[in-house]
């Protein structure tokens, strides 16, 4: 993919074109790009959603939640099935 060959249309006039091949591997490594995308998020969706479970069980964290995060979302990874998956 780091070398797309472009090249002139002979029959048209301004209109660059690249080889087929090269336009099927850009198209394959944009969705390969935003399936991970999507992954992101959901891992983040996930993180921000065991965050509110644990400040819901411990009223504690409502106030100091930066201080814990980082300990308490590692605790409850390891502790819920559904993450990760």
């Amino acid at each position: 993919m780091n070398q797309v060959q472009r090249f002139w249309a002979e029959e048209a006039t301004n209109i660059r074109c690249v080889r087929e091949a090269d336009y099927d591997a850009a198209l394959a490594r944009e969705a390969a790009l935003q399936q991970r995308l999507n992954e992101a998020d959901q891992r983040i969706d996930d993180a921000a959603a065991l965050l509110q479970r644990a400040q819901q069980l411990i009223p504690s964290l409502q106030y100091n939640w930066h201080a814990n995060t980082a300990a308490l979302l590692s605790q409850l990874t390891k502790d819920s099935p559904e993450v990760g998956s």
